[in-house]
């Protein structure tokens, strides 16, 4: 497979990168000569992860995160920027489905859960990315995860469509704009 340009030597950090999609996408990154930085709540499948992809040849690391942590997002960018010394690639890719029911039956907890784990986090990661990439002084990618279900709605999945349509429009609001104060 042909290394895309630009991307040799570049580091990447993936929220949920133990596995599914987050997982695909650490590996693919490593195929490319990414350096990555594997974020994930469940340490056993993230140095599972982490195993993989070493053992293919690659570069990368594992450390536990909790996404609905603001503290532990911003110690995951930190400990990626000193162990591989900068940050050039942010994939916030963690989702839970929650429980399929009418919002009319879903409690304060699932909705809490569903919320906090799939936009609030993302919230909180590109606070801490985008801190981390205007410090370096230098451009950089960050990638939202979000969902068809952000458009296409279903009764039973209240939480889940409305927190993905949440990142897409956080997404939007900060699409290509200069995000640092004068």
């Amino acid at each position: 497979m042909a290394i895309p340009i630009g991307l040799h030597g570049k580091v990447a950090m993936v929220t949920g990168g133990g596995r599914g999609i987050g997982k695909a996408i650490a590996s693919a990154f490593a195929r490319s000569r990414v350096k990555v930085m594997i974020a994930d709540i469940d340490e056993v499948i993230g140095r599972q992860a982490e195993k993989e992809i070493v053992g293919q040849g690659y570069e990368a690391r594992f450390i536990r995160t909790d996404v609905t942590s603001s503290n532990s997002i911003r110690d995951a960018v930190e400990t990626s920027t000193r162990i591989f010394g900068t940050l050039d690639i942010a994939v916030n890719n963690v989702g839970v489905n929650g429980k399929f029911m009418p919002i009319s039956e879903l409690d304060e907890t699932e909705w809490s859960k569903v919320i906090n784990t799939n936009l609030s986090s993302v919230a909180y990661s590109l606070k801490w990315e985008l801190r981390q990439m205007i410090k370096q002084g230098r451009r950089g990618s960050i990638i939202n995860i979000s969902s068809s279900a952000a458009l296409k709605t279903r009764p039973i999945m209240s939480a889940y469509c409305t927190s993905k349509l949440g990142v897409a429009a956080l997404t939007t609001s900060c699409k290509g704009k200069r995000l640092q104060p004068d």
